[in-house]
């Protein structure tokens, strides 16, 4: 076994035992990221494991009536994601967005970059659903702090290079494509791609 993929192999120890196969990755788009801020898209990556391509899937969530009235919408976010309300009139509504997300990623732990607000926006698209989420959440961080220095400074330096394109499937394709870089093995692609 070459020494790059041997090296590869002994990083991929740590990550087949927890979370585990498959790895999944977590991105929303929201109205904004003031107080009011609410869910309108949401995006999910799904790694079954070195040998398969990763899936992506994401899906516009139409606004909640007291999201809508209550909340706060921003032509600056709109500029960064280029996502209008009037797209979002055709979107799906909370609960077959929760039973997609169910059905894509399971009881895995889905691992995001972006904290105490996708946490927020999951907790209210599950509350808006009234159903139960299989998934749970994790921070990408307790993936990265398992890497090792060279591996947590591939990681980075991908990320600042690869820009978000700020749609929540791309999104979570590329903190997946961060993931493999950290770890050092070829990113696999998404099917589709």
């Amino acid at each position: 076994m070459p020494e790059e993929m041997e090296t590869a192999s002994q990083t991929l120890a740590w990550i087949s035992h927890d979370p585990g196969w498959p790895l999944v990755t977590l991105d929303f788009e929201a109205s904004c990221l003031d107080v009011g801020s609410y869910p309108i898209e949401v995006g999910l990556c799904r790694w079954d494991g070195p040998e398969s391509r990763a899936r992506e899937w994401s899906a516009l969530i139409r606004p909640e009536p007291q999201w809508a009235a209550q909340g706060i919408w921003t032509q600056e976010a709109q500029g960064v994601h280029g996502i209008s309300r009037e797209q979002l009139e055709g979107a799906l509504p909370s609960a077959a967005i929760i039973d997609q997300i169910n059905s894509f990623a399971g009881s895995r732990t889905a691992f995001c970059d972006g904290g105490r607000y996708d946490q927020k926006w999951l907790a209210m698209l599950r509350r808006a659903a009234d159903l139960p989420l299989h998934l749970r959440f994790g921070d990408v961080t307790m993936l990265q702090n398992r890497l090792d220095d060279a591996g947590r400074l591939r990681m980075k330096q991908f990320l600042v290079v690869q820009t978000a394109p700020h749609r929540a499937g791309p999104d979570a394709s590329r903190l997946m494509r961060a993931l493999c870089e950290g770890i050092g093995i070829a990113w696999p692609g998404v099917d589709g791609e």
